[in-house]
């Protein structure tokens, strides 16, 4: 199988891209690259491309699970969909409606306490303020909160 190259760009950041995406096209595809032999890059270009093969060849490639790649495209055609009735596409809300129902409640419980635990500190701010603000009790023995000082 030969190998690509695609014409320089201007940008070099973005043809040092280019070329990475092609060698690890090539690396997946199982043959190996020539772009190396080829194009002309610096020593710490050329390290990437060594960290890209080092990485192939540790990492075991992997099949997604069938129940993964159904709800996958379930979700990009009900997304695509909705795009093209120009309704937004809200994925955070198909997703909580797909969690199981444990994690909802889970969710839900937790949320309920960090709005009960803002709530309180609100709470106790407002009443520490108001205490400050609040006269005296000192003329008032009958208001006074410790028993010693009445």
């Amino acid at each position: 199988m030969t190998t690509t190259i695609t014409p320089p760009t201007a940008d070099p950041n973005e043809t040092l891209l280019t070329l990475l995406a092609e060698h690890a096209d090539a690396l997946a595809a199982g043959n190996t690259s020539t772009l190396l032999e080829v194009a002309t890059l610096t020593l710490s270009e050329r390290a990437l491309f060594g960290i890209a093969e080092a990485l192939h060849r540790a990492l075991p490639g992997v099949e997604p699970n069938p129940e993964f790649l159904a709800k996958l495209r379930r979700d990009l055609l009900e997304a695509l969909r909705a795009e093209k009735r120009g309704l937004p596409v809200l994925a955070w809300l198909s997703r909580w409606r797909n969690l199981p129902t444990g994690y909802r409640i889970a969710a839900g419980v937790g949320g309920l306490t960090i709005a009960a635990g803002l709530t309180l500190l609100g709470v106790r701010r407002v009443i520490d303020a108001a205490g400050k603000i609040a006269p005296s009790s000192e003329g008032d023995p009958a208001l006074a909160l410790n028993p010693a000082n009445g």
